[in-house]
């Protein structure tokens, strides 16, 4: 994956095939591997590009890195003037949804289309653990790693729509692992402040 800097932040992207540009955005707790598959079928039409949003995948994981809606916004208009595209199409998965929406009314993205699927753009959002964790992220951090493990293996699975097989669950899971990735999975969920960030984005708009 290449790299773009922003912010003292290293952002990963990828970019694949030949035609109109065609962008996709990951919700959480996913990443871009996400999107890989349905990447290479556009892949004959459209160039299509794919990015973790700092804090996720492969891009910078850091203490006292600010993951909020704010910051995945002014990142994906940032990364978008990055690439030089002008009116991309973009499909956004769930909390890439809200990322999308903000990077277009507050930050001046433009879209050719923009297709929102199975979003978070409505509060209350997340599951009755998302709010625990978002209330107790420091004691959830300081977990086990084995028992962080089975937590996010658990929360992924339940987050699928369809079985995954293990390895996609393997490959979803991975980024959360580790030191790093462990203090990373609960620093998303504590910064998704959704009703902040709507309300925000309302004012602005």
């Amino acid at each position: 994956m290449e790299v773009f800097d922003w912010h003292g932040q290293q952002v990963r992207w990828s970019r694949q095939g030949s035609g109109p540009p065609l962008v996709f955005c990951h919700g959480t707790p996913w990443s871009s591997k996400l999107w890989e598959p349905i990447a290479s079928t556009f892949a004959p039409d459209f160039t299509v590009y794919l990015w973790d949003m700092p804090g996720y995948g492969s891009s910078t994981m850091a203490e006292g890195q600010d993951v909020s809606l704010a910051a995945q916004g002014e990142t994906f208009a940032a990364l978008l003037d990055h690439w030089g595209l002008d009116e991309p199409d973009v499909v956004a998965h769930d909390y890439g949804g809200a990322v999308s929406l903000r990077a277009f009314l507050l930050h001046g993205a433009a879209y050719r289309s923009l297709a929102l699927v199975d979003v978070v753009a409505l509060a209350p959002w997340g599951s009755e653990f998302f709010r625990l964790v978002a209330e107790n992220a420091g004691v959830f951090a300081q977990l086990p790693p084995n028992l962080h493990e089975a937590l996010v293996r658990e929360y992924i699975a339940g987050a699928a729509h369809r079985p995954l097989s293990a390895e996609a669950h393997d490959m979803l899971v991975a980024p959360w692992l580790g030191p790093a990735g462990q203090a990373a999975f609960y620093r998303q969920i504590a910064h998704a402040n959704l009703v902040e960030g709507i309300l925000t984005l309302w004012r602005g708009y």
